[in-house]
């Protein structure tokens, strides 16, 4: 239920690579406290509302696996859509239990989410917003995230131009050391910061009408590690 929302809020879309916003959604890591659950749920039950005046409500529920090391048990999460002209409009949240094998804390808990996103198609150029929280709430302790996201994609030539920015700042969890069979994980500790900068710009070009070519280059920051990643991919993509 909160996929589909980041994705049509941001520049990148779904891309797992590229987007920043999906980046800081799902490719952070526990200990950045990412959203758990992942970008589909299976033996889940599904209503989605009759859309009125342009206004579309989703809900979901997911039935947990039987035992305490499952991930992902107990899901339930709602999605609100709203279209008119070129403004889409969208509020997002879910609560999942899940357990041992979510994080290396060695704890049980549940992790709420919620995410406000925007788009505005003005024709030549489309402006993208995304406001997300993640809080992990865990036996003992609890770690959370915050997440402002913008981007603008633009007319250039006979492609566009792709940019977006991510800024993410939470308290991360650390401890729980599984490396010895058996023992039990080390004591959680919660500790502030952890602030993460990612922006991503790119170019894609139509080819025909079945593919477009891009271009795209990726930088994400992360406080406490010394060095910065740099990806740099270009290729097509291919409708069919």
């Amino acid at each position: 239920p909160l996929f589909l929302p980041m994705v049509f809020t941001n520049p990148f879309g779904g891309s797992f690579e590229f987007s920043p916003a999906n980046y800081h959604t799902y490719a952070g890591g526990p200990q950045y406290a990412h959203l758990v659950g992942d970008s589909g749920w299976s033996d889940t039950v599904q209503y989605t509302a009759p859309s009125v005046n342009g206004m579309t409500f989703t809900v979901m529920y997911g039935f947990g696996d039987e035992g305490s090391d499952s991930r992902g048990d107990d899901r339930i999460g709602a999605n609100l859509v709203y279209r008119a002209g070129g403004f889409t409009g969208t509020a997002a949240a879910h609560a999942v239990d899940y357990g041992l094998d979510f994080n290396a804390s060695g704890e049980e808990g549940t992790q709420y989410a919620a995410l406000l996103g925007g788009m505005y198609d003005f024709g030549t150029f489309q402006l993208y917003g995304q406001f997300q929280h993640i809080d992990n709430d865990l036996d003992a302790d609890d770690f959370s995230m915050n997440t402002v996201t913008a981007g603008v994609s633009v007319d250039a030539g006979p492609g566009q131009i792709l940019a977006s920015y991510a800024f993410s700042d939470g308290s991360r969890v650390d401890g729980g050391d599984f490396s010895d069979a058996g023992d039990p994980p080390d004591p959680i500790a919660v500790n502030d910061g952890g602030d993460r900068n990612t922006w991503a710009v790119g170019y894609e070009l139509p080819v025909g009408e079945m593919a477009t070519a891009y271009a795209t280059y990726f930088m994400d920051d992360i406080d406490d590690i010394d060095d910065e990643g740099h990806n740099v991919g270009a290729g097509m993509q291919l409708r069919f």
